[in-house]
């Protein structure tokens, strides 16, 4: 047994073997849980099957609150049968996760192999990611490179990955801000109108012009009325312990929600509603304010070291923002969480802290992963304000904090 392995050739086969073993296996379970529509991806798929084959777009639950273009990206899996185009979805999303940490590498100069922690702590989360279908995985990988490039010169190119993002999913779009910022602003913002330009243009040349124009007026209309976080509230929509958008959380911790349909909630008081969405716009207002002076402190410096800092405070700032935040959104913690790479004791007992929580329902109706980006979006924007005043070099952490 101990000449077992022994031979590097035997180790390296080994570990293909492994990690075909563990991709396949992997497979199999998003796969069946499309085919049996029991997974988030069957309802993206059916939305480009009726754009492809009767050029009208797709009304259903899961696809509303997205852009009409979604319906259209969809298109080329929607050539596939449903299992077929969710193993090549699968495949895609692993791919991005395997690339994610050269984007990171090329936003920070931090080398991969110091960024597993972060990966590690946020692992559940990527499993979850897979499982559901979802496109977190993609629109991570897509965003960071659009922020590289724009780094490294490419500022059309990286806006318009970001752009191509926010075809998926709107909120994303705040990941333009580190482009924006960092004085590549000409050139991202570009890009970006570059893509939506040509994504609304393939909706409209799909499903005619009237039908892409009247399905953009009333998505604007349906999201300002239904999505909000007054309207969830008022609905009683999205109000059960998995959605830990700050609205919410506060709505269903403090406020006098239904408690049949706020499931799990965690009830500390019974505050006017008045109340409830003060303090809501004040913890907004000051979140806002906190990173604008990091950003403005951040354009100021010059040794280019920011972009990762700001990259992962937009994407911070997305979860902070959104009203509808599931618990695989937290996904997007990852660059904030690659920060903290020279503090392996506080990764490790966070880390924990952070699983642990995923299986206790009062934590989450109480809002701890929000919290816990909400404290990481802190830790880095204060960190930016500190260094931004002392004009000095950034280190890869923040002693004062």
């Amino acid at each position: 047994m101990s000449t077992l392995l022994a031979d590097p050739r035997q180790r390296r086969a080994a570990f293909v073997f492994a990690a075909v073993f563990v991709i396949g296996f992997g497979l199999l379970q998003p796969v069946l849980l499309a085919i049996h529509d029991l997974n988030d991806f069957q309802g993206f798929w059916r939305a480009g099957r009726s754009v492809l084959e009767a050029r009208r777009l797709h009304v259903e639950s899961n696809v509303e609150r997205y852009l009409p273009v979604f319906q259209v990206l969809h298109v080329p899996l929607a050539v596939l049968p449903v299992g077929v185009a969710a193993g090549l979805w699968f495949a895609l999303s692993v791919a991005a996760l395997w690339g994610l940490p050269r984007q990171l590498e090329r936003l920070s100069g931090a080398p991969a192999r110091e960024q597993w922690p972060a990966f590690a702590v946020l692992f559940v989360l990527m499993l979850d990611n897979l499982k559901l279908g979802q496109s977190a995985p993609v629109l991570l990988w897509l965003t960071a490179w659009g922020a590289a490039r724009a780094r490294e010169g490419g500022a059309l190119a990286g806006g318009f990955a970001i752009g191509a993002a926010a075809l998926f999913k709107v909120i994303p779009a705040a990941t333009l801000s580190a482009p924006v910022v960092l004085r590549r602003a000409r050139g991202a913002l570009a890009g970006f109108a570059l893509a939506v330009a040509i994504g609304f243009a393939a909706t409209a040349a799909w499903v005619g012009p009237r039908a892409t124009l009247d399905a953009t007026w009333r998505w604007a209309a349906e999201v300002r009325a239904e999505q909000s976080a007054w309207a969830l509230v008022e609905s009683g929509r999205s109000l059960r312990y998995n959605n830990q958008g700050l609205a919410v959380t506060l709505a269903r911790t403090f406020g006098d929600v239904d408690e049949r349909k706020a499931l799990g909630a965690v009830r500390l008081a019974s505050w006017p509603w008045p109340w409830v969405w003060t303090l809501y716009g004040l913890v907004l207002v000051a979140l806002f304010a906190v990173g604008a002076s990091a950003a403005l402190g951040a354009r100021r410096r010059t040794d280019g070291d920011a972009w990762l800092e700001l990259y992962a405070l937009s994407a911070l700032g997305m979860l902070l923002a959104a009203p509808i935040v599931w618990t695989h959104f937290f996904l997007w913690m990852l660059p904030g969480l690659v920060m903290l790479r020279d503090r392996p004791r506080l990764l490790l007992w966070g880390g924990i802290a952070f699983n642990a929580a995923l299986v206790l329902t009062p934590l989450r109706a109480l809002g701890f992963h929000m919290a816990c980006a909400l404290a990481l979006y802190l830790w880095i924007a204060l960190g930016l304000n500190d260094l931004a005043k002392s004009s000095g070099s950034y280190p890869r952490t923040s002693k004062s904090l």
